[in-house]
């Protein structure tokens, strides 16, 4: 299993106080939830929860991985909105062809709003 999966869904099991609540926010299933964090306690070697049919605690390994954990998935989830903002800004040239009169009666009156330096308006056609 995908161990930065794991480490989210142990995160919000712990974040959720259940199996059950942190599978409905993840959109997973109960049994895969329990899949993961067996799967995250057997690779590390220790048990991260008590859990019972009544009662889920954190051990004291548990409280130690969530507490680092907790600042790792803080930080990619900061480092993900920081790349996913980076793609929202239009990049590169655009290149307009269209008839002489639209250029410099429509198009022209745009381009001092436009952030780019360069060329509205000089891809026009010269009239013949």
């Amino acid at each position: 299993m995908d161990t930065l999966t794991s480490v989210k869904v142990f995160w919000q099991i712990v974040e959720s106080g259940t199996f059950v609540a942190a599978a409905e926010h993840l959109d997973f299933s109960t049994a895969n939830i329990g899949k993961h964090v067996m799967s995250l306690e057997k690779r590390l070697g220790v048990r991260l929860l008590n859990r019972s049919s009544r009662a889920l605690s954190l051990t004291e390994p548990g409280r130690v991985y969530f507490e680092r954990s907790k600042m790792i998935v803080d930080d990619l989830e900061t480092a993900e909105l920081e790349l996913g903002s980076l793609n929202t800004t239009p990049r590169g040239t655009l290149r307009i062809t269209c008839p002489s009169w639209l250029a410099t009666r429509r198009i022209a009156d745009t381009r001092p709003r436009s952030p780019c330096a360069g060329g509205v308006g000089s891809e026009a056609p010269s009239p013949k």
